[in-house]
Parts: structure tokens; C-alpha cells; sequence
């Protein structure tokens, strides 16, 4: 992996990586304008003694060939045995823009339907 995320180009990706990468596969490199504006939020609430901690695409879940990654992973103030009690799993989007994001949703709702024990939130920014 690259230890920075910068951009280039295919060959150079191939030659560093040794493989070959096709038109649609690029990087995927921290977080984007919404991503960022809900994280202070989050940092807001860390510092108020809300949550404990927050992660950004801390957690892979995957259930039934399907892997999900929601964007923050939260994890609340109680514990049980050691373990955070209250763990959240929050998904940002921004505006809809006629159905681009369909993919998206149908993952978040079929793992918020195998995973009951977990609590999900999905946040969308207004226009």
C-alpha cells in the first residue's frame, strides 16, 4: 500500500504494486467534505464526554458474500466486561441526487437487518 495517498498514474501504481490497474480502480484516501464536517461533530461530542471514541471506516462487517464498511464506528461511554457497551455505526451521505447512492443504502439497511445488536445511523446532508 501507499504510505501517502497522492495520485498517480496507472503504470506507476503497477509498477509499485505489481499489478495491474484498470480504469475504475483507484485509491480510496481519508475522508470526503461530508465525511470531514461530521467527524467535528464527533470530536465535539468526544470532547464533551459523550462517546469515548470514534473511528473512521474503522470495521469491516460482512455477512452473506457482502462486505459493508460504514464510515465512523462510535463507541459510547458504558462498558460491560470490558467491552463497549454502546457501539454505533454511523453512515454519512450527502445529498441524493436521483438514486446515485442506491448500492450504498441496500448494504447499510440488509446489515442493519443481520446485525440487531449493533445500532445504525444513517446521516444525510441537507442541501
Amino acid at each position: 500500500m501507499l504510505a501517502s495517498c497522492t495520485r498517480i498514474g496507472r503504470r506507476a501504481r503497477a509498477a509499485f504494486t505489481g499489478f495491474r490497474v484498470g480504469f475504475a480502480v483507484g485509491l480510496r484516501c481519508g475522508m470526503n467534505k461530508t465525511e470531514s464536517e461530521f467527524a467535528l461533530r464527533l470530536e465535539a461530542q468526544k470532547r464533551a464526554g459523550e462517546i469515548l471514541r470514534y473511528e473512521f471506516e474503522g470495521i469491516t462487517l460482512r455477512f452473506a458474500n457482502v462486505k459493508y464498511t460504514p464510515d465512523f464506528v462510535v463507541f459510547g461511554e458504558t462498558f460491560v466486561q470490558g467491552f463497549p457497551r454502546n457501539l454505533k455505526f454511523i453512515e454519512v451521505k450527502g445529498p441524493f441526487i436521483k438514486g446515485n447512492r442506491e448500492r450504498a443504502i441496500e448494504r447499510f439497511r440488509h446489515a442493519k437487518t443481520y446485525y440487531p445488536e449493533f445500532s445504525f445511523e444513517m446521516w444525510q446532508k441537507k442541501q
